[in-house]
């Protein structure tokens, strides 16, 4: 048959575009399957071995520390047995991952883990043949000295779980990116290849059969099938047979539909119809069946046929195997969930780990208080105050790691409370104002004229973000200066945006060093961490809690000239006409409440570790309070219905009934009949305060357990209950505010009434004069003299107990040290206390005379009143009568805390008028001096 040249020109351009359809397909599918093996072959187990590692690992510290502290030999065989379990998984799941090695990246990960994996596995052999030998100090100490390699340990195999993740999702992106690439060149041959084929059909339709354009047809891998209009198949290429397992002659002149599985029928009414109406369907992914009943992902075009006339008279279809992308698509999203499971389930341990490890540190640190309290030779108090601080900084970690798994798993919430800015500065100044003095560094503190004085938000996570930055600035600063400036930047209707830039004079760091900050477990560099300690979480907590507050952080730094730490945070704007009480006026401050005694209390303790007892116990007996102890929350429900009890405190974890289940036994039997019951628990998250509320408990005791916050606790439970005596909780917002109470002194010196007055006599003496002559050396510019002066007067006053005068002092000291003349704000801020304080010196003197003397003089009148009665009398010169002179003493004892009643009695004492006069004005008395 004779065929024109352009005709076999059309053909062999077909041929070769269909040629390349299958070359392309099979090269874009070589390679999805390559990364969809990959994913399943390496990824998924790899990870599974990697996070063997550190669960074994995790199992291994865990069992050492417990080798260390169990002096049970029973037990401590058993332990031993345990550890050699987990190294020998250790060694196992090592074993696993290298056969999944993917590439040099992966294995250095490996090597390094491995090694460090080796170096502290020869470490803990070395702890446990300590214990082993009955070294139980030297074995802590060398556990101790352990744990930075144990941290790096962990996270270095977290960075690889992560690094191998990230490894599966971008052969996972790969995949679909080239799934689709590959589907949208494939798309684009197909229907260049159609194209053609009409135009071949077209010019050679009276000489070329149907037969040659099947045989064109048959060439390709797709699936490319004729239907009629009523669904039947006419042609059916060796691609379909390959794709769907039947042969030409099984399935043309069968209907379509016996391809298509019952719950797809709906699929082809619909491709008929859009067919009938001329249109088309590109690329649509379906799943059909094949001739053995497997069901397949395939993707389906589908063109209208015409005949002569241009009538619509059948279907041809193009359809491609892609299952094999689909799987690995699945696969590559199960390996992503599998990694979202096990960071689930890291954050998940890490909280269990918390807890766990929080009631072990609840009878060191209790145990550690109890025998501190009783008569010690002085080196065991000084190993045991070691053991103290030493505890305390471990449970700092484990707040840290907790904090940081918290914020991870999304669980930190942020509270909207008002609070005073200025309290919490003060609070974090307090913290570290020792350690500031011991290194001689200048304090300063600057606060904007337009910041707000309360606001709405957090005041403990504020806190926690400034006393981590104060902290770092202080331990990296050895001389010179730490100043901290709080200012406005932006503000609405409803908010503040508030700066807080902490400026420091210490090491600094290099560009390098910056760049990795705020990054969680990575510090400057490994040097950093020898000599200054920490965990390198503090800033990335920082950076979360500030994102939380809705701000951000950022450092600058100059190596060896020192750094800058900023963020901002949003604020809440206060009304202040409706502020709810500050934390000043609405909590009780630790001292007053830890020196409270609960005297006729009886208490109900469920708690089933009997170290845990003994040191509740001795807590709550400190404070007074009767107790009873049982083991479990059966036993509390029981006793609770036979006996009755102020409080009941109740564990969360027992046997037999837990906490959380007694409490809602409680609360249903005896109804309103029962008692405030506080949560005492290692479990420390807001979930399981949430879970206590829910069951009924009034309040929460963290382990480790300390005695001021089981008084604070008992307090306010209590004062639900029956409420507080107005006088006590005046002396209360005395002493927050820092003033000096007098019958707290006479209590710190045993009940020596006459010795606590003699000491504030001569306090009131020294320091009459101390205004003048600290003026005159301000003015004659001697500031290491007047710094001095300062330095004593802090120490005097702090001795007594007045805490109000600590700062602005330190504050002064500060710019003095550093040969700067303070400003005018921070003088008066600090006059005005110390005006306050010698008031309540003098007041307090006369309250001490007047302890326990018959017929107390009741103050009949206002201050308004008793200050209008003395005018006449100062203004003459004359002598105070003594009925008016005895209601204002009396007035004084009644309130200890007012200023200017203490100084106009010292000006009186002092017979100097005109010094009370001016008390007076200052009070706003109008005086007639010609009376």
């Amino acid at each position: 048959m004779n065929i024109p040249r352009h005709l076999l020109g059309l053909m062999s351009v077909v041929v070769l575009a269909l040629v390349l359809i299958a070359g392309g397909n099979l090269f874009y599918m070589n390679r999805v399957y390559d990364m969809a093996n990959y994913a399943n072959r390496d990824t998924v187990p790899s990870l599974d071995a990697l996070n063997g590692v550190l669960s074994s690992f995790l199992k291994l510290r865990l069992r050492i520390y417990r080798s260390v502290i169990n002096t049970d030999e029973a037990a401590v065989v058993e332990i031993d047995k345990s550890i050699e379990r987990a190294r020998q998984d250790i060694d196992w799941f090592l074993t696993q991952y290298e056969a999944h090695i993917s590439n040099d990246e992966d294995r250095r990960y490996f090597e390094d883990e491995r090694q460090m994996v080796e170096d502290y596995l020869a470490s803990q052999r070395g702890i446990v043949e300590l214990v082993d030998a009955g070294r139980r100090d030297e074995a802590k100490t060398a556990l101790m000295n352990t744990l930075p390699a144990g941290l790096a340990t962990q996270a270095k195999l977290e960075k690889h779980i992560k690094f191998n993740v990230a490894m599966g999702q971008a052969a996972s992106a790969e995949a679909l990116a080239t799934t689709r690439q590959a589907a949208l060149i494939s798309i684009g041959f197909a229907l260049f290849s159609i194209a053609v084929i009409g135009m071949l059909i077209f010019q050679i339709r009276n000489s070329l059969k149907t037969r040659h354009i099947a045989a064109i047809v048959d060439t390709s891998e797709d699936a490319i099938v004729s239907k009629a209009l009523d669904g039947t198949i006419t042609s059916w290429n060796l691609g379909a047979e390959q794709v769907f397992g039947y042969t030409a002659q099984e399935a043309i002149g069968q209907s379509i539909t016996m391809l298509i599985p019952p719950e797809r029928l709906h699929e082809e009414p619909e491709i008929q119809a859009r067919i009938r109406d001329g249109g088309r369907i590109e690329h649509f992914e379906t799943v059909r069946v094949r001739k053995n009943g497997e069901h397949i992902h395939v993707s389906v075009s589908v063109s209208p046929i015409l005949d002569e006339s241009g009538k619509i008279i059948g279907a041809s279809k193009i359809a491609r195997n892609i299952t094999k992308a689909k799987l690995a698509e699945e696969a590559l999203r199960q390996a992503k969930h599998e990694a979202e499971l096990a960071n689930q389930a890291k954050s998940d341990f890490l909280a269990n780990m918390s807890h766990e490890i929080r009631t072990p540190m609840n009878a060191i640190i209790g145990m550690t208080e109890l025998v501190l309290e009783s008569e010690l030779a002085p080196t065991q108090e000084k190993y045991l105050r070691k053991v103290s601080a030493s505890s305390r900084a471990m449970l700092r970690l484990l707040n840290d790691i907790l904090d940081y798994s918290k914020i991870e798993a999304g669980r930190m919430e942020v509270e909207q409370i008002s609070f005073e800015l200025g309290e919490v500065l003060r609070q974090g100044f307090d913290l570290f104002a020792a350690e500031i003095e011991k290194k001689g560094l200048a304090l300063g503190l600057t606060i904007a004229p337009d910041v707000p004085a309360q606001v709405l938000g957090d005041p403990m996570r504020l806190s926690q973000v400034l006393h981590n930055l104060l902290g770092n600035a202080l331990k990296f600063t050895e001389e010179g200066s730490i100043q901290v400036e709080v200012s406005k930047l932006a503000e609405t209707a409803d908010d503040f945006v508030l700066q807080f830039r902490i400026n420091d004079t210490g090491i600094g760091m290099t560009p390098a060093q910056s760049a990795q900050l705020f990054k969680p477990f990575v510090q400057a560099d490994s040097s950093v961490t020898r000599k200054y300690g920490g965990t390198g979480l503090g800033l990335a907590i920082c950076h979360d809690l500030v994102a939380l507050m809705g701000g951000e952080i950022s450092a600058t730094s100059r190596f060896g000239i020192g750094s800058t730490f900023c963020f901002t945070v949003r604020v809440g704007r206060v009304d202040v006409l409706q502020a709810a009480p500050s934390l000043r006026e609405s909590e009780k401050p630790s001292g007053q409440i830890a020196a409270r005694r609960f005297s006729g209390i009886h208490v109900l303790l469920a708690e089933d570790q009997e170290v845990n007892q003994e040191i509740a116990v001795a807590f709550i007996e400190r404070l007074g309070a009767t107790i009873v102890v049982v083991d479990n929350g059966q036993q509390a429900v029981d006793r609770a219905q036979q006996e009755s009890f102020d409080v009941i405190v109740l564990d969360l974890h027992m046997p037999v009934l837990d906490g959380l289940s007694a409490a809602r036994q409680l609360r249903k039997r005896l109804g309103a009949a029962c008692p405030p019951m506080v949560a005492m628990s290692a479990a420390v998250l807001e979930e399981d305060r949430r879970r206590c509320r829910e069951a009924g408990m009034v309040d929460f005791i963290a382990k480790p357990v300390m005695p001021t916050e089981v008084a604070a606790c008992f307090a306010r439970v209590l004062d639900k209950a029956d409420g507080t005596e107005s006088v006590e909780r005046a002396r209360s917002i005395a002493a927050a505010d820092g003033a000096f109470l007098f019958e707290d002194f006479v209590q710190r010196l045993d009940g020596n009434r006459s010795l606590a007055r003699r000491l504030v006599e001569n306090t009131v003496s020294t320091y009459a004069r101390f205004k003048d002559d600290f003026t005159a050396l301000l003015a004659r510019k001697r500031c290491a003299e007047a710094a001095m002066a300062l330095h004593s007067l802090r120490g005097v006053f702090s001795n007594m107990g007045v805490q109000r005068l600590v700062m602005p002092a330190l504050l002064l000291e500060g710019a003095l040290k550093a040969e700067q003349i303070p400003g005018e704000a921070a003088l008066s801020a600090f006059w005005l206390a110390f005006d306050q304080t010698l008031g309540e010196l003098s007041c307090s003197l006369i309250q001490g005379a007047n302890q326990g003397s018959a017929g107390e003089v009741i103050p009949a009148r206002s201050l308004a009143d008793l200050l209008a009665a003395l005018a006449p009398y100062l203004a003459a010169g004359e002598v105070i009568p003594d009925d008016v002179m005895n209601e204002l003493q009396a007035y004084c004892r009644v309130h200890p805390a007012d200023a200017l009643a203490g100084r106009l009695v010292q000006c009186i004492d002092a017979f100097d008028h005109a010094g009370a006069l001016a008390v007076l004005r200052d009070a706003g008395v109008a005086i007639n001096e010609g009376a």
